[in-house]
């Protein structure tokens, strides 16, 4: 569901200053281990648990619609609140750094933080991109932060196409992303997705940077 009211309104400009006017390099995707500690991730998900719940939706935007052949999850929306706002630092800590490789055009959050509770079997999103066209062009960059402990769920990997090429590379990514309090920064135009929960809960944030839409 896209957040018409910008976050970039809220965050401190000192945070928004991810913005760099070099040419723009291209690298998917950038991984980012122990951004969050295990109590740190427990205190997410508990945050994000207490909050209203709604479907996921596919295609974003005031068009998104509910799709159970292509996404079926429950999220609710983390907002850069005085008691959250620690949460939106670390991850524009991460951005910052993940820029100096992609060295994008970016101007802050563009919408509250999605927790994402992928709780019933075979909850899952196929294949579809973040963003690229539409009101969602405005989403240059994306990063999912892991928040379950790998063990306590099986099957719901975040699985990411550019990585699909060899099985060992593949294999090994999924292994990294399960990694409690991981975090992955990718192109929102790269196409990616959760494949079906078989067993336990799987607890992710999801977040978007968004900027000037790509020419």
């Amino acid at each position: 569901m896209f957040r018409s009211n910008s976050i970039s309104d809220l965050i401190p400009k000192s945070l928004q200053a991810f913005a760099a006017t070099m040419t723009r390099h291209y690298e998917c995707p950038l991984y980012f281990p122990r951004v969050f500690g295990p109590r740190q991730c427990e205190q997410i998900i508990k945050s994000g648990l207490a909050l209203p719940v709604d479907d996921g939706l596919v295609s974003g935007g005031a068009e998104g619609a509910r799709d159970i052949e292509a996404r079926k999850a429950n999220i609710s929306w983390l907002s850069p609140d005085d008691e959250q706002m620690w949460v939106f630092e670390k991850l524009a800590a991460v951005i910052e750094k993940a820029n100096e490789t992609y060295r994008y055009d970016l101007l802050g959050f563009t919408e509250d933080a999605q927790f994402t509770c992928y709780d019933r079997i075979g909850d899952f999103y196929d294949w579809h991109q973040d963003g690229l066209e539409g009101e969602l062009a405005v989403r240059k960059l994306s990063i999912v932060i892991q928040l379950s402990d790998p063990t306590s769920y099986e099957g719901a990997d975040l699985e990411l196409f550019a990585l699909n090429c060899d099985e060992e590379v593949a294999r090994s990514w999924r292994e990294d992303l399960r990694r409690q309090g991981s975090a992955v920064v990718f192109p929102a135009f790269e196409y990616h997705r959760v494949n079906p929960l078989i067993s336990g809960k799987r607890y992710s944030l999801v977040c978007w940077v968004g900027g000037p839409p790509f020419k």
